[in-house]
């Protein structure tokens, strides 16, 4: 198998060669085919071959040249592009698995903040199924909650008006108002 890898490595810098000895050859070629011409009582077209020849050969192969050096420029690219591309890949690599640590801590965090919801309801309604509780306890108890639409369910459940007018008002500004309304019956 190494014979024919190497039939086929630098393969671009080889069809340059083949482009520059097919020239020589042709030019050569021509010139011959020119000094036959010249002793053929046709030295015109003798001597044509002898003077354009060699430049019609170097034309013919511009092509095959021009081949040989993209592919030797594309390998080049392809080469510088992959050792400058490592340090990047590993900083990307390196953001992403932070990104992905950040993202498991803060879905911890709110899994457990949940759970702990969950939990501080839980003892919550067993101290309000023992005693019944005020219009001012039940606001303090909405205000537990700390996510927003677990208040406002709760507080929907109250059937008041003056809570009905509140719920009226955007989601963020509902604890707000709660809070105020609790202020105003402490202060009473």
């Amino acid at each position: 198998m190494g014979f024919l890898e190497n039939l086929y490595f630098d393969i671009g810098k080889k069809i340059k060669n083949w482009a520059i000895w097919m020239a020589i050859i042709e030019a050569i070629g021509s010139v011959i085919t020119g000094i036959v011409l010249l002793f053929d009582d046709l030295w015109w077209v003798g001597l044509l071959c002898i003077l354009l020849g060699p430049i019609v050969a170097w034309v013919n192969t511009w092509i095959l040249y021009g081949f040989g050096e993209l592919i030797d420029k594309a390998c080049d690219i392809a080469e510088n592009t992959n050792i400058s591309a490592l340090p990047i890949r590993a900083e990307i690599a390196r953001r992403n698995k932070e990104a992905e640590e950040k993202a498991k801590q803060r879905f911890e965090a709110y899994k457990k903040a949940k759970k702990e919801e969950k939990r501080q309801l839980a003892e919550d309604r067993d101290k309000s199924q023992t005693k019944i509780l005020t219009f001012k306890e039940k606001l303090q108890f909405a205000l537990k909650y700390q996510y927003d639409d677990g208040m406002i369910g709760y507080l929907k459940s109250m059937n008041d008006p003056k809570i009905d007018e509140i719920l009226q008002e955007q989601t963020d500004k509902v604890r707000g108002l709660v809070q105020e309304l609790l202020e105003s019956l402490e202060k009473e």
